[in-house]
């Protein structure tokens, strides 16, 4: 085909139609088709690589019927034959005479007695300097293909390239899509899709099964009529925050029976066909409620069961402190603190279970009273001072330069910072230092609890206040996790703040502020 109006057309059909598909077997067919016309060719190969340079997919003509080779058959022609050149090279190669030239593989039938020497080119397909495939042609005659045929023929492979790039990007995005919808709709939670409103753009499978509207009728709703958001602006904070900026809480979904399903929402913001939306999943945690109602009914009777026996006990000790008081210093002393001590432990945890009852409930247990800053801090170190000791571990206090008293609820707090001193004790390895101290602000007290032990990573800082949240089991001692859960709720009875500061590896800090009430100001 000498005809440079013929070649400008055949070039010009290859580009539109290329432009016509995003299919990548049909791309790479049209490309060798057209180009075995054009070079007149017994037969034409392309081989895809992956950005390895492995083969992928191929395809190969041989006296016009179109072939797909095996992965084994690809292989061995990049490693031994003219395109494993080309592809190492990323160079066209020219061969006029097969017979001539190393780079060609021979094979039976090249020789002489039976279809004999041969011309064939090699071209790299090139996109953006990647290597995208090769491509050969084949004549059967000699000096057949020629410099000609070498500039026209890289021509259609600079094309080819851009479509395969094109194919293979479409093909990954439409395998990426297929993905997402496949987890979209198969997900066990529900899921939706709005605009920045809240009106709903898209749902899955079990949105429809969980809420019991039809997918159609759930998209002429908006998220507010079917769970409640408290506050009920709080999805537009994310319009202002980056993309996967996430907001969670707990709520409760109404469906279509009238019925209330408790949930726990996350929102966050995607980009969808370049609009930004809202992605909501929302997790039924129905069991999860029901396994806190049985904790919870668990906890009021380890309470009522544990109360009256460890009254006696504690009763039956003073009885015996005062029918036979043991000498300072013997054995029987040391047997009776460790029971003493043991009970008042004992007791504490009991009070707190019920505390937390209560507090959940909204009930006003705080019994506030002016309380000495000097004998508090006496009090939690008696307490503390045996743990601390095993484990041969340094507790500091650092008090106010004026002692002074506040009003606030004595046994309440001393509850508190025993629990953060103990846990520091538990959780931080012997010889550790631990150091409780008490700060006067201008509106408020601040306590803090300090230690230099593994620290606490910040997935686990977020939920560690949370009943009967533990650390990852294996890492940490064990415990129900109710520890801090009362120390949130008793400082917030205070009408309080108390949050955590910590670094893996570097040690924790938990801190809490209690308000200074204006009309009881701090006796100094």
């Amino acid at each position: 085909m000498d005809n440079n109006r013929d070649s400008l057309d055949l070039l010009f059909r290859i580009s539109r139609e290329l432009a016509d598909t995003l299919d990548l077997q049909k791309v790479l067919n049209l490309v060798l088709s057209l180009s075995v016309k054009y070079a007149g060719a017994e037969r034409g190969s392309i081989i895809l690589l992956d950005e390895n340079e492995e083969p992928v997919e191929a395809a190969i003509i041989i006296e016009g019927q179109l072939i797909q080779p095996s992965l084994e058959q690809m292989r061995s022609t990049l490693k031994n034959g003219l395109a494993g050149w080309v592809m190492r090279n990323r160079k066209t190669a020219l061969l006029p005479d097969t017979s001539k030239d190393d780079r060609w593989l021979k094979r039976p039938d090249d020789a002489a007695d039976k279809t004999g020497a041969k011309s064939a080119i090699g071209i790299p397909l090139l996109a953006h300097d990647r290597l995208e495939g090769v491509m050969t042609m084949v004549h059967r005659s000699v000096n057949h293909l020629d410099a000609g045929d070498e500039k026209f023929l890289e021509a259609i492979a600079a094309q080819a390239g851009v479509a395969v790039k094109n194919a293979r990007l479409h093909q990954s995005l439409e395998i990426a899509h297929q993905r997402y919808r496949n987890l979209f709709n198969h997900s066990i939670d529900s899921i939706f899709i709005t605009d920045q409103q809240g009106t709903i753009l898209e749902v899955n499978q079990q949105a429809a099964l969980t809420t019991g509207y039809s997918m159609d009728q759930i998209r002429q709703f908006n998220m507010s009529q079917l769970h409640k958001i408290d506050p009920p602006d709080k999805f537009r904070a994310l319009e202002n925050r980056p993309l996967d900026s996430l907001i969670s809480y707990e709520s409760e979904i109404t469906t279509a029976a009238e019925k209330k399903i408790p949930v726990e929402v996350h929102v966050q913001g995607v980009l969808i066909d370049g609009e930004k939306c809202l992605q909501w999943i929302l997790r039924d945690i129905s069991e999860r409620k029901e396994l806190d109602s049985v904790r919870e009914d668990m906890i009021g009777m380890i309470y009522h069961d544990l109360r009256s026996p460890l009254a006696n006990i504690i009763s039956s000790l003073d009885m015996l402190e005062m029918l036979a008081p043991p000498e300072p210093g013997s054995p029987i002393q040391s047997i009776y603190s460790i029971a003493s001590r043991s009970t008042d432990r004992l007791q504490r945890l009991i009070s707190s279970l019920l505390d937390i009852q209560r507090l959940e409930a909204g009930e006003n247990i705080v019994k506030q009273e002016w309380v000495s800053i000097e004998d508090l801090i006496k009090e939690i170190d008696d307490s503390v001072q045996p743990a601390i000791t095993a484990k041969q571990q340094s507790f500091s206090i650092r008090r106010p330069a004026e002692l002074y008293q506040v009003w606030l609820d004595g046994d309440m707090i001393k509850r508190v910072l025993i629990n953060l001193v103990e846990n520091a004790n538990k959780y931080c390895p012997i010889e550790s230092n631990i150091t409780l101290s008490v700060e006067k602000l201008d509106q408020a007290i601040k306590f803090s609890v300090v230690d230099n032990g593994p620290g606490i990573d910040q997935q686990a800082r977020e939920r560690i206040f949370n009943k009967f949240a533990r650390l990852q089991a294996g890492t940490y001692p064990k415990g129900i996790g109710l520890g801090l859960a009362f120390c949130k709720l008793a400082v917030e009875g205070h009408k309080g703040k108390i949050w955590v500061e910590s670094e893996l590896n570097y040690g924790s800090q938990f801190i809490f502020t209690l308000p200074i009430d204006e009309n009881r100001p701090i006796n100094a």
